[in-house]
């Protein structure tokens, strides 16, 4: 049960974190040995205790930022929007060219759907000549 509650505080932590680089991860790592010593010291303990001992995931994720340095931060948050930004340009030109793609298809559907389709016979004798 202690490892579920602390896989469930850990989750909210992480998920708190606006970026998830290096430095973070070797924070939570840190954050789930201490956790768990505490977990290991207090066996029945519940997901309050641990607010009362390491406080809420907000409060320890803006802990963190206190500590960290602030060109690291903004750095990789301006990676982050960058990426969001590029993934939203590249989706919107696939519609884009899905529709683009998708309306010369109907165009062309439409124009051999009112061709004249005629059908030619052609016989070919051949005289055999004894």
């Amino acid at each position: 049960m202690n490892r579920k509650i602390e896989r469930q505080y850990i989750r909210k932590v992480r998920q708190s974190l606006p970026v998830y680089g290096c430095k973070e991860r070797a924070y939570i790592k840190k954050l789930e040995e201490h956790l768990q010593d505490y977990c290991d010291e207090y066996p029945d303990v519940a997901e309050e205790d641990i607010v009362k001992e390491f406080g809420t995931p907000t409060s320890v994720v803006s802990d963190y930022f206190c500590e960290i340095d602030e060109d690291y931060l903004f750095r990789k948050l301006r990676i982050r929007n960058h990426v969001r930004i590029s993934i939203f340009v590249i989706t919107a030109c696939i519609i884009i060219l899905n529709i683009f793609c998708g309306y010369f298809y109907y165009k062309e559907y439409q124009a051999t759907r009112n061709s004249n389709i005629t059908k030619e016979e052609t016989i070919t004798v051949i005289k055999e000549e004894r």
